[in-house]
């Protein structure tokens, strides 16, 4: 009798062990649970009525999407969206898309040593009238005072070299570390009469002249064939090195996120990540949402001699990598999304804000960009149990904004160079930042509240933003395919 009942409790404990698992393996696997993640760089919290969703405001009439057509990608709206069909808007056409994540290579940022200062890129810029500069970006020792000397060619033989000196300009966050970021600023002649596709460079010393051309570039302009802003995309956002553990959940509701407020392309550069997150990126690379860049630094330099690896130079890259083809671009890390206040998305916020301001925005030719204060939404609060995303689920923030913890949205084509945080220096003095305030729009950003570098704030009182959950429809169908697509891509390879 004794061993029936122990054969008994036996089973039924096996059984509840299963159950366990079962239920553990779909938390974890099945369903977009939230996880907490805070970045390891310097990159706390508002409570219950639901606000009016995009879907179920005017039939979320001002937003407008993205969709990938077989030939290019074009804006369209999305007016006949009913959130009754919220697991299958009608703007978004579910892609049976065969990945292969095998065959899909990121770029690569190089950085070219010559003589210890290590060049990574070069452009052509005609921005000021009757004038052509070469930009050269560069990483080196702060400490190394050695600059650079560009050479021209006349001549198709290349049989004769004009040699110009360059400016030597610091980048503004170098933060006192060993290295830190140069553009070099060299005049092209004007007996150079065709535009120049390549520069070669040297370092100069007190016998300059005896130097010979060690690195030749090339040059990639800054403006389109065509300057008409109809050649032109409207906004990609720049996602600085990402490294670290970063849990998919929060990748993929950040680039969801960010579609849905209208940006028609990430920028990411791919520090060093784990392997879910690669395939995650060559996932959405293969549907064209997202381009990659490897962001490898030359050896030596690290996260104890360099800011934040290398996050200025990175800015500066796809600020002048994306001039030509981008109207607008904004600058964000993975725990900060940009939240309109009025409007459902950029476009109309941007409407909105040129009408205030009496301006359009086919004419901010003095506006170099536009500056969002932020508040945190930290994790030590209750989460909303009806919600399962982390944007959505935190929702107590400071009450209290931080205009120096801003980021802003620029238009490329009118800055010289961009500080983290701010404006360093546009292409022309005469050009300005708008500020725009907190009731137009928000930097949400999802880590604890911190005050350094920020005398003015205040962690406490925090107050109740419900704002996010007009896109909880849109965002949690999205989310949800993504991941759905995403695990079966990780169970075939």
């Amino acid at each position: 009798m004794r061993m029936l009942r122990v054969q008994r409790y036996t089973y039924y404990f096996i059984l509840g062990v299963m159950a366990y698992l079962s239920l553990a393996y779909y938390i974890h696997f099945r369903s977009p649970q939230i996880q907490e993640w805070t970045p390891l760089r310097d990159t706390g919290q508002d409570t219950h009525s639901r606000p009016v969703s995009i879907q179920e405001k005017d039939g979320i009439r001002n937003i407008s999407t993205w969709q990938r057509t077989t030939d290019q990608m074009r804006l369209i709206d999305a007016s006949n969206y009913h959130g009754t069909d919220v697991h299958r808007p009608l703007y978004f056409e579910k892609e049976n898309i065969n990945i292969k994540l095998g065959k899909i290579k990121f770029g690569s940022v190089e950085f070219q040593n010559l003589e210890h200062i290590y060049v990574y890129a070069a452009f052509l810029d005609k921005r000021i009238q009757n004038k052509t500069y070469a930009r050269i970006f560069a990483l080196q020792r702060t400490t190394n005072l050695e600059g650079l000397l560009c050479r021209f060619y006349l001549g198709e033989n290349k049989e004769t070299a004009l040699t110009v000196f360059t400016e030597k300009y610091e980048m503004c966050e170098n933060h006192g570390k060993g290295y830190g970021g140069y553009i070099y600023t060299c005049q092209v002649p004007e007996l150079i009469h065709d535009t120049p596709t390549t520069v070669s460079l040297s370092t100069y010393s007190t016998n300059f002249a005896q130097s010979n051309p060690q690195l030749t570039l090339n040059l990639t302009p800054l403006q389109s064939n065509s300057n008409s802003d109809s050649q032109l995309s409207f906004f990609r956002v720049c996602v600085p090195p990402i490294f670290g553990n970063i849990p998919l959940n929060i990748l993929i509701q950040y680039i969801e996120l960010t579609k849905i407020l209208g940006g028609s392309k990430l920028f990411f550069y791919k520090y060093n990540v784990s392997k879910s997150v690669e395939k995650l990126l060559k996932y959405y690379t293969a549907k064209g949402d997202i381009h990659v860049l490897n962001w490898n630094l030359p050896p030596g330099v690290n996260v104890f001699n360099i800011w934040y690896n290398g996050q200025l130079l990175a800015i500066q890259d796809c600020l002048y990598r994306n001039m030509a083809a981008f109207k607008f671009l904004l600058f964000t890390d993975l725990d900060e999304i940009l939240i309109p206040r009025q409007a459902n998305n950029w476009v109309t916020m941007l409407h909105n804000m040129a009408l205030k301001s009496e301006h359009s925005l086919s004419n901010l030719d003095d506006i170099a960009g536009f500056s969002f204060q932020s508040v945190f939404f930290g994790p030590n609060q209750e989460p909303d149990p009806g919600q399962t995303l982390q944007f959505l689920q935190r929702r107590d923030r400071t009450q209290v904004t931080s205009k120096i913890r801003s980021k802003l949205l620029i238009q490329p084509s009118h800055v010289f160079e961009l500080g983290i945080h701010h404006m360093s220096r546009p292409i022309r003095d005469n050009m300005t930042v708008m500020s725009v305030g907190p009731d137009e729009a928000l930097l949400h950003h999802y880590r604890s509240c911190v005050r350094s570098f920020d005398a003015n704030m205040k962690c406490y009182p925090q107050i109740r933003d419900d704002t996010v959950l007009k896109y909880a429809d849109l965002l949690n169908a999205l989310t949800r395919s993504v991941m759905l697509d995403v695990l079966n891509l990780l169970k075939q390879s």
